[in-house]
Parts: structure tokens; C-alpha cells; sequence
């Protein structure tokens, strides 16, 4: 899931949070209702992890899934964000 379009260090990269078929505790669904446009396969359930972040060059993105909804794509922002700073550790 791509995170951010604004430039980058590098031009032409984003930023992006994995999508997965994994159900990790810390792990998001992404439900029906968080795409705007396009969407999961059916009878398939996907996850964002917002601990699983990286870049991809603009060349390296060879299809859309669809778009997310602006306030899914903010919490997985504010978890990574989280994450990051370290606000998370010893939660568990």
C-alpha cells in the first residue's frame, strides 16, 4: 500500500506499507469498506502491516489494486509512525 507520493530523497520512489494474506496480531484487515475503488480478490482476506515498510520505484509498480480510504491509510500511517518511534515495544 503505497503511503506517500510526495517526493521522496530519491526521485520517482514511494513509500509503502506491505499488504498480506497474513493475520499478524499487529496486522490491519483491510474490510470491503476501506476501498474506494478496486478492491480484494473474492474469498480472499488482506492485511496491511504497518511494521513492514519500503520503497518501490514508480518502474516497479506494474498494476493497481485500487485506492484505500483516506482515514484507513491515516491509521496505518499513525501505527507505522508508532512503530517507528518505539512507542510500541513492550507492549505485548
Amino acid at each position: 500500500m503505497i503511503l506517500s507520493v510526495e517526493p521522496l530523497p530519491f526521485p520517482g520512489e514511494f513509500l509503502c506499507a506491505a499488504l498480506t494474506t497474513s493475520e499478524l496480531p499487529v496486522n490491519h484487515a483491510v474490510e470491503d469498506d476501506h476501498w474506494v475503488e478496486g478492491g480484494q480478490p473474492p474469498d480472499e482476506e488482506s492485511y496491511c502491516s504497518p511494521w513492514l515498510l519500503g520503497t518501490l520505484k514508480s518502474g516497479q509498480i506494474q498494476f493497481t489494486q485500487g485506492s484505500l480510504t483516506t482515514e484507513f491509510v491515516d491509521r496505518i500511517t499513525d501505527d507505522a509512525l508508532d512503530y517507528l518511534d518505539g512507542s510500541r515495544r513492550g507492549r505485548d
